[in-house]
């Protein structure tokens, strides 16, 4: 009995602690949320062996801000993508209908996307984006798009085995 508690509390935990990451991060004034990424730029480029001057010169500094920027917006789409999955797991436990568990998977994620913007825009020294919001919205699609690709060949096998109750149309 304890197993299934857990099973059935553990998706929720794990999205409390995604919102967490992500107010952590969005709570964040500009000069410390460039240092962060900038500092993961900088240990991704020794990494790749790219010389640190060669993009450090003044003709190259766009190069370095535009992977920057980069790494900024795969950590928006990192972070969505796993509350997108948790937010799945924990919805799905409370029915069976899949395109509903998906809808509201979908809407939930839109909801935690717009509500991150509305805390960036109330942030000292953070500025709002509509433009994250879609970013954000690519993590979760991509999320949906993982799980919808797992749930087809369940949709098929079921339909072929058992004709009349396949979990998908329910």
């Amino acid at each position: 009995m304890r197993r299934f508690a857990l099973y059935r509390i553990l998706p929720w935990i794990l999205v409390g602690v995604c919102l967490v990451v992500l107010l952590f991060f969005s709570g964040q004034d500009a000069t410390n949320s460039h240092r962060i990424s900038g500092g993961i730029t900088n240990k991704l480029i020794k990494a790749l062996r790219v010389p640190l001057d060669y993009l450090r010169t003044a003709s190259n500094q766009e190069v370095h801000d535009s992977l920057n920027m980069f790494i900024r917006k795969m950590a928006h789409r990192a972070i969505f993508f796993a509350i997108t999955l948790f937010l799945f797991w924990g919805i799905r436990q409370y029915t069976t209908k899949i395109p509903y568990v998906f809808l509201l998977t979908l809407l939930s994620s839109l909801v935690v996307a717009c509500l991150d913007e509305l805390h960036q825009y109330f942030s000292i020294e953070r500025n709002s984006s509509p433009f994250d919001v879609f970013i954000d919205m690519q993590g979760a699609l991509a999320a949906l798009l993982l799980i919808f690709a797992f749930y087809i060949p369940v949709y098929i096998t079921k339909k072929t085995t058992n004709p009349d109750h396949s979990e998908l149309d329910k």
